[in-house]
């Protein structure tokens, strides 16, 4: 309800692009003890997680490079998570305790935004690409981030099959 009564831009922004957005807050509150479960699981092994990340995508950076991501939770639909710029996001309602898909796709999102980055740091000024030079770049950028961690992409059917088998936390 926050969201819905803030004043904040990002509360404002979460309202207009997820207009059905404080829908999700019913299943929030009828898990809430299963997502404070979840969240203290990743707080808890956090260093772990990191460590696995890390070892994924480490030998596809350079290594005069840092990198610094903060991963953002969000309850929506129309996507599992995503990565662009220096955004990482992922829906915690789709994946319940389905820790490893969760970090499987985590990795994934995690490599766009390091593809970004160095994206950013390599683009041609003044110079417009070509519709099928934009799509090929992007099947590329997905097909390398699929080749670091598959991300499983689902049909919408197989997508909305998936919310609705997930509709409470899998007992431990």
């Amino acid at each position: 309800m926050l969201l819905a009564a803030g004043k904040q831009p990002l509360d404002s922004l979460y309202r207009y692009i997820n207009s059905d957005g404080l829908l999700h807050f019913a299943e929030i509150k009828k898990d809430a003890n299963g997502y404070k479960t979840i969240i203290a699981t990743f707080k808890n092994n956090h260093e772990a997680i990191l460590d696995n990340i890390k070892q994924v995508l480490i030998p596809y950076i350079n290594q005069n490079k840092i990198v610094e991501r903060k991963v953002s939770i969000y309850f929506a639909t129309g996507a599992d998570g995503w990565g662009a710029g220096d955004i990482t996001a992922m829906d915690l309602e789709y994946y319940k305790d389905d820790y490893r898909k969760f970090i499987s796709v985590l990795k994934h999102e995690i490599f766009h935004t390091v593809q970004y980055t160095v994206a950013r740091c390599h683009k041609h000024k003044g110079r417009q690409a070509h519709p099928l030079q934009y799509s090929l770049n992007h099947i590329f950028l997905e097909g390398t981030a699929t080749y670091i961690s598959d991300p499983a992409p689902k049909t919408p059917v197989q997508y909305s099959d998936a919310l609705l088998k997930g509709k409470t936390i899998s007992p431990n």
